[in-house]
């Protein structure tokens, strides 16, 4: 998630939002502890739109990236950390 003050900056300087959005999408971010009811701008994970063998492949790193944080994956927390992920790379998929 990109703070609002760098969005701000970037949106009212002279970058503009077509350059924001080379970079960020928005998309509304899970919360631990807090809700949030609108969309903020994340750092998008891929470059462009990927198809669905790269989504899979990518998911599949995913869990291993989780797997490498000596953090047991089968917690429901990490579960849900995974999965609010892999959501968030779906917005990637053309």
């Amino acid at each position: 998630m990109l703070d609002k003050s760098i969005v701000d900056d970037i949106v009212n300087g002279s970058l503009g939002i077509s350059f924001l959005e080379e970079f960020a999408v928005k998309y509304r971010v899970p919360y631990k502890s807090c809700s949030v009811n609108e969309d903020e701008y994340a750092y998008k994970l891929t470059k462009g739109k990927i198809n669905h063998e790269y989504f899979d492949n990518y998911v599949k790193d995913i869990e291993r990236t989780f797997a490498l944080d000596n953090k047991p994956t089968s917690s429901s927390t990490v579960a849900q950390k995974k999965q609010n992920t892999i959501e968030f790379l779906k917005t990637s998929i053309e």
